[in-house]
């Protein structure tokens, strides 16, 4: 009997999970404010950054007409390894697209040298010395618009990465 109840659990757990994503969070927030323009750029930016529905979320939009302001979360991650803040943003572009900021910051167990060479294999560490900050780090080759930052906190490594997506409802 407990063997069936453990198994009947998991397989409610797996078969919810992609209902979730779309029934809580930032997606569920844009749909209740009355988001339309932007709701799939909100959708693909919550399911990139927010694949474990495990997340603490606060949103707020402009009120008068959500379809032309940004609409913007902020949203704490629980189950993930580290643990992340992260600040994401999607607002409609004048040309009918709808762009996308996000910020993520973390605290990693470790090093920021340790952590760039192996977390970060497709980046080289730019060490501009800018205040605390240790390192920068860009892509080796190709365009990404994403952008690492790293910064040594005691024995911990805090990493900032910022990435702005122009047309995400493509």
């Amino acid at each position: 009997m407990k063997k069936q109840l453990c198994v009947a659990l998991v397989m409610g757990v797996m078969a919810t999970s992609a209902a979730q994503a779309e029934a809580v969070g930032p997606y569920s927030s844009a749909v209740k404010a009355g988001v339309k323009k932007c709701l799939p750029a909100i959708k693909k930016l919550s399911a990139f950054l927010l694949p474990d529905p495990k997340y603490g979320w606060s949103c707020t939009h402009v009120q008068a007409n959500p379809d032309k302001g940004i609409f913007s979360c902020v949203v704490e991650t629980v189950d993930t390894k580290p643990v992340e803040f992260i600040s994401m943003a999607v607002i409609p572009s004048a040309d009918g697209s709808c762009a996308a900021q996000y910020t993520r910051v973390g605290i990693w167990p470790k090093n920021c040298e340790a952590l760039a060479q192996q977390d970060f294999p497709d980046f080289d560490v730019k060490k501009d010395k800018l205040g605390e900050l240790y390192a920068q780090l860009e892509p080796k080759k190709g365009f990404n618009s994403m952008r690492p930052f790293m910064m040594n906190v005691s024995n911990t490594c805090q990493v900032i990465r910022t990435e702005v997506v122009q047309d995400l409802n493509k």
